[in-house]
């Protein structure tokens, strides 16, 4: 929900990632008014509104422009 900020989307994310994990939070998806029926109901969707969840573990895609692209998988610290 912050736009596209080039070099420092990246960054942004991983900050994103490590707060989920500290404040046990999974961030909305936003725009997900209607979820598909045919949807396996095991997927744990999260409309429009942040959740309180315990996180252990976050894995984060990246993709640039030119074909960049990293993934980055954070854990909480035990």
């Amino acid at each position: 929900m912050t736009g596209h900020m080039l070099g420092a989307a990246g960054a942004i994310e991983a900050i994103a990632c490590v707060k989920s994990i500290e404040n046990d939070m999974v961030h909305p998806t936003i725009n997900l008014d209607n979820i598909d029926p045919q949807l396996n109901p095991a997927f744990d969707f999260t409309p429009l509104k942040a959740r309180k969840k315990e996180v252990n573990v976050v894995f984060n895609n990246t993709f640039g422009f030119g074909g960049h692209a990293v993934t980055t998988v954070y854990r909480k610290y035990q």
